[in-house]
């Protein structure tokens, strides 16, 4: 009973999360408002595609190594363009089924969703294991050692997690 009214509870706040984020898109001094400070150090650092090539020019790859890769990439870089379409256009049709309360295209629309990050994740891990090998031994370990400071660098960039007292809230307004 208590798992049942904590599902409920959180599908109930999430769905206000939504209605206000959707009623906040439609005020016109929404969009005169500064983004919050923490938002703008996220906008500071590269795509996480530039990242990778900014990395890999930092271990000193062979000619030979830059053309394997950049084929590598290639294919990775239009199969991913495709899957963000389809992502962008669920996700936007994932929003208008929450507003409009239509559980089914949600939970459809979610499981479809959820194949599609999988699809991605799974399709990124690819790439990388075919990038890795073609790096040397050296090589790997110099990528494993730039990518460990570049998340330490972005753990420390991260703003400290703010949580409104939503339980609070509610129980101060029933």
């Amino acid at each position: 009973m208590k798992k049942t009214s904590i599902i409920i509870t959180s599908i109930i706040l999430v769905s206000m999360a939504f209605t206000m984020a959707l009623a906040m898109d439609n005020m016109d001094d929404h969009e005169k408002m500064p983004a919050p400070p923490h938002h703008e150090k996220m906008k500071k650092g590269p795509h996480p595609a530039d990242q990778l090539v900014q990395d890999l020019e930092r271990l000193g790859l062979t000619q030979a190594q830059k053309t394997k890769i950049a084929k590598q990439l290639k294919t990775e870089w239009d199969t991913m363009r495709e899957m963000h379409d389809a992502v962008h256009e669920d996700m936007e049709a994932m929003r208008q089924a929450q507003f409009q309360g239509n559980v089914d295209a949600v939970r459809a629309l979610s499981k479809k969703m959820a194949q599609q990050r999988q699809a991605h994740d799974v399709e990124r891990a690819a790439s990388m294991a075919k990038i890795r090998s073609v790096l040397t031994a050296e090589q790997s370990a110099k990528l494993d050692m730039i990518h460990r400071q570049f998340m330490e660098k972005m753990e420390k960039q991260r703003p400290p997690k703010k949580r409104m007292n939503m339980d609070s809230w509610i129980l101060e307004n029933i």
